[in-house]
């Protein structure tokens, strides 16, 4: 797949078609929250 026009370089993962992927999350400095689990992370959305 290739990156549509428009979208910037630092907004767009390559990603090869009929394989899987996942999505990593990197917390700098998390809080109490993170620890505890009450910090609300949404679902990936596609963006069209």
């Amino acid at each position: 797949m290739k990156k549509p026009e428009g979208v910037d370089d630092k907004n767009w993962i390559q990603t090869n078609p009929k394989e899987s992927w996942f999505v990593y999350l990197r917390f700098y400095g998390p809080t109490e929250r993170y620890f505890d689990e009450s910090y609300p992370l949404q679902d990936v959305k596609l963006v069209k």
